[in-house]
């Protein structure tokens, strides 16, 4: 009786957990690749005029990076006065973001500028996007949106290196003294084909969909050894 119980108890819990894990596949299998979207706003003071967007782990050469960005053209003050784009690699994210167990030692040191902060990349590495039309490869034009003009970029980076690495995305414009403005859409993905497996990851996740399916495998025999027992 107490077995009949207890395996009845267990097929009531296995039958659930693979209700779940098939909604999850389901899930994966019509995912969206990671994607940021939104509204930058800050202020005019300097320390807001370079801003965290987002992070992903390309893979070399398959990652890809694409965007749609909108800002009133009064933010762009000039030539060495625009908002950018920036890449920062995982190699150069620490000194311009320090871990917490670091930031104690930062604070005793005098804080990073926004330029000190830019002076990190490297621009012959394509790591910042000028978000203007004097830079042909930011795909921007200007365009009038409700009697104003507006810049308006599309385009992406595909990412080569010799390994997988992470990539972390910000906004800055280090000499306006009004903030910040952006309107963001931005699509990461890691294959260039439509693989389900690999594309709609960043590279630290992989394999949890194979790990996925062989969770559903286990609830499978474990509901189908439940109802041998129950049955006998």
């Amino acid at each position: 009786m107490i077995l009949n119980m207890a395996a009845s108890a267990l097929q009531r819990c296995t039958i659930r957990s693979l209700f779940s894990t098939i909604l999850l596949l389901l899930n994966l299998k019509y995912a969206n690749p990671l994607h940021a979207n939104g509204i930058l706003m800050t202020t005019g003071d300097s320390a807001s005029n370079w801003e965290f967007l987002t992070r992903f782990c390309f893979l070399s050469k398959v990652g890809r990076f694409e965007f749609e960005l909108s800002y009133p053209q009064k933010f762009d003050l000039g030539y060495n006065a625009a908002q950018n784009i920036l890449l920062y690699s995982d190699l150069q994210w620490p000194s311009v973001y320090p871990r917490p167990t670091l930031k104690r030692k930062k604070m005793e040191e005098k804080p990073l500028s926004c330029y000190d902060k830019e002076s990190v990349l490297v621009p012959e590495y394509n790591q910042v996007i000028n978000l203007t039309t004097r830079y042909r490869w930011s795909g921007c034009r200007l365009q009038t949106i409700a009697g104003e003009p507006w810049y308006t970029c599309k385009g992406g980076r595909t990412f080569a290196s010799s390994r997988e690495r992470w990539w972390y995305v910000v906004v800055s414009n280090c000499a306006s003294e009004q903030g910040l403005y952006l309107n963001y859409s931005i699509t990461m993905t890691n294959s260039l084909s439509n693989d389900t497996f690999f594309k709609h990851f960043s590279a630290d996740e992989f394999y949890i969909i194979h790990e996925t399916i062989g969770f559903l495998v286990a609830y499978t025999l474990l509901m189908v050894l439940s109802l041998y027992v129950a049955c006998k």
